[in-house]
């Protein structure tokens, strides 16, 4: 059982500037969706070109693309992060000598991002992205150490079993989560038309792309209590697995890997069962992610799992890419601090196209 805490939140969403805005927006309902229309798509009615529906953040990167949309949300993120009391000033060379910050980043796939440009590699993305968001925000960003993890959507989970062995180990003091990315840039939008997963008239069950910037610190429970850090939510499990039948290579998921990881972390986190408390999942609109979400409910016995209190943060911000567990991880940890939710727990459940798929459960510090 991961001995971590979550005790800092920060966000740049299409609904919200800050974590505490986004998260009342998403409980809301709220959505603020935009045409965009440098990208054309037909409307059916009409039979005239319109601008997609998206959910951009607006002002804030109205006018970027690529690394430099990222570095707008990011910097973002950090300043509310460090907003939030739980963050020390770059002078305070004792806590950030013990932080490890995770950049949790697409997966760099040659069919998204230009291998030769700026994504086409880790140094690449080090040099064009990480270090200029550090000159950026040095008052309040400077980790001893900062390990790039370009792995979609279960990059935030991956993030979170790292910093738990690392804070176990006492090789570090706490971890900060950054997660970022934009289905909104073009380069993004056309590697989803190619798929055909953009909605529009033509394709209803498609997704609305979004964009976001999130992020969260994580530390052992010692570290909290020894700092007077209030906690916000404890990590009860983490548990990330492989889908065998992954969208991108054309086939349907039966839910098979994500029906394992649910079991896994009910198990782990050592809660009564059947569950009946609140999840989130990443459900956008696409029918291969309800199919696959519907056909791992079925599998995992009624004893185990009862009740469907379902939150898709989707709904309001669109599909934010890697960025979406963050998301997830976001919204849960606030549920479970204000008490909104049906239980003392929250799980989270997310998949990506490339087969990854993971779950976790937050919950409420007593």
């Amino acid at each position: 059982m991961p001995n971590i805490s979550v005790t800092a939140l920060g966000a740049a969403t299409s609904v919200g500037y800050d974590a505490s805005t986004t998260c009342a927006s998403i409980r809301a309902g709220l959505t603020r969706p935009s045409l965009l229309d440098e990208f054309q798509v037909l409307d059916m009615e009409e039979q005239e070109p319109i601008g997609l529906t998206a959910h951009t953040l607006g002002e804030a990167t109205r006018g970027f693309s690529g690394v430099g949309r990222w570095l707008q949300m990011a910097a973002l993120a950090l300043r509310d992060l460090s907003a939030s009391g739980s963050i020390r000033d770059a002078g305070d060379t004792d806590f950030w000598s013990g932080t490890i910050c995770y950049v949790v980043l697409p997966i760099l796939d040659s069919a998204r991002f230009d291998p030769t440009g700026a994504f086409g590699t880790e140094a690449a993305l080090m040099a064009s992205f990480v270090k200029p968001l550090k000159r950026r925000c040095a008052r309040y960003f400077a980790p001893f150490r900062t390990v790039l993890l370009p792995r979609g959507r279960i990059g935030a989970l991956d993030a979170m079993q790292m910093a738990a062995a690392h804070i176990s180990e006492r090789r570090i003091l706490r971890a900060l989560v950054l997660a970022v990315d934009s289905f909104v840039d073009d380069d993004a939008l056309r590697w989803l038309a190619q798929w055909r997963r953009l909605k529009e008239d033509a394709n209803p069950v498609g997704l609305v792309p979004g964009e976001a910037a999130i992020a969260f610190v994580l530390e052992s429970r010692d570290a909290v209590s020894e700092r007077t850090a209030p906690p916000i939510a404890r990590v009860a499990a983490i548990a990330t697995a492989r889908e065998p039948s992954p969208f991108l290579l054309g086939e349907r998921s039966v839910g098979q890997a994500v029906a394992e990881v649910v079991m896994r972390v009910l198990e782990q986190a050592n809660i009564p069962v059947p569950y009946r408390s609140d999840v989130l999942t990443d459900l956008n609109g696409e029918s291969w992610r309800s199919a696959e979400y519907g056909n791992a409910r079925v599998r995992i016995p009624s004893d185990v799992w009862q009740g469907d209190r379902l939150l898709m943060p989707a709904s309001s911000v669109g599909d934010v890419g890697a960025a979406m567990t963050a998301l997830e991880i976001l919204v849960a940890c606030n549920a479970v601090e204000r008490r909104y939710a049906a239980g003392q727990q929250v799980m989270v459940i997310s998949s990506d196209e490339y087969g990854s798929v993971g779950a976790a459960i937050l919950e409420r510090e007593s």
